[in-house]
């Protein structure tokens, strides 16, 4: 009997000690996954704005113009400008919205942080896509004849003698203004909403909005839009693979349910909010979840 119990006594203790080893890893797993984000926030950081060239001659202005260079970052105040055939897009917040640039286009970026980004456009065509990943406050270009501010959207901007602005998704806030002693004074608003387009004169008292017909430009950015979307799933499930790792490993998600949380996320049908709520978050991991995964 005495060695019954003693044979018990140490099944005992052998499960006891797998356990608590189990529970070392466990907790050696969360310390190194949050030491391993800690890492990336803060000695990793990407800069807000980087300017990609697809095609042709670009430039870039601070105080004079100079030969620009595909992947450099940008910064407030410098102006950027496409020659005849080129293209380019600037990519913010590291993959969450961009600005593309065509042909025979000028812009300066007059505000680029975190919450704010704000342009001024003096010519050509440009065209955005704003994800709700991106948490911006505000997105505003302005135009020699219109302001558009927005939020979450995709839309182009034209310029001749007004400004054509066309909404594919979302809405945009398109207003007229004028300038009086050296004070920007805006004259009338309008909300455009998805499909809409108009076009603003120079200091217009009224702007009509008009259903949008599609062109090659536009459904060539609707396409590019798509590969944007799909880029950025690839780089959040890139990104964070070892906390998707940890939800997958203890929620039992396939690779499938996993890429279609992140597809939903990206595209603001779902939100790391909604995860927790509904419990298909461990309270555990809760807190290894970085804030740019928490912005709406």
């Amino acid at each position: 009997m005495a060695k019954e119990g003693k044979g018990k006594a140490e099944k005992v203790e052998a499960k006891t000690k797998k356990r608590i080893s189990a529970g070392k890893i466990i907790l050696i797993i969360i310390l190194l996954a949050v030491a391993f984000l800690l890492a990336k926030k803060f000695l990793f950081q990407p800069p807000i704005a980087k300017l990609l060239i697809e095609q042709g001659s670009v430039e870039v202005k601070d105080s004079i113009w100079k030969t620009a260079e595909s992947g450099m970052a940008l910064k407030e105040g410098q102006s950027i400008r496409t020659a005849a055939g080129a293209k380019a897009s600037i990519i913010f917040l590291d993959g969450s919205a961009i600005l593309r640039l065509d042909e025979s286009t000028e812009i300066t970026l007059a505000k680029i942080d975190k919450k704010s980004i704000s342009a001024s456009q003096v010519a050509g065509k440009t065209w955005s896509k704003i994800l709700k990943v991106a948490g911006l406050d505000s997105y505003e270009i302005e135009t020699p004849t219109a302001i558009a501010a927005v939020r979450g959207t995709a839309f182009g901007i034209e310029i001749t003698d007004k400004t054509d602005i066309s909404v594919v998704e979302g809405e945009v806030l398109s207003s007229s203004y004028k300038i009086e002693n050296g004070v920007k004074k805006i004259i009338t608003s309008e909300s455009l909403g998805e499909n809409k387009a108009s076009s603003i004169e120079k200091e217009a008292s009224v702007i009509e909005s008009r259903k949008l017909e599609e062109n090659d430009w536009i459904g060539e950015n609707k396409l590019k839009d798509e590969q944007f979307i799909k880029d950025k799933i690839e780089s959040l499930l890139k990104k964070y693979s070892l906390l998707t790792g940890m939800i997958k490993s203890t929620q039992g998600w396939s690779d499938e349910q996993l890429r279609q949380y992140a597809t939903d996320y990206v595209k603001g049908k779902y939100s790391f909010k909604k995860l927790s709520e509904e419990g298909k978050i461990p309270g555990i991991l809760i807190p290894l979840i970085p804030e740019e995964l928490k912005r709406y």
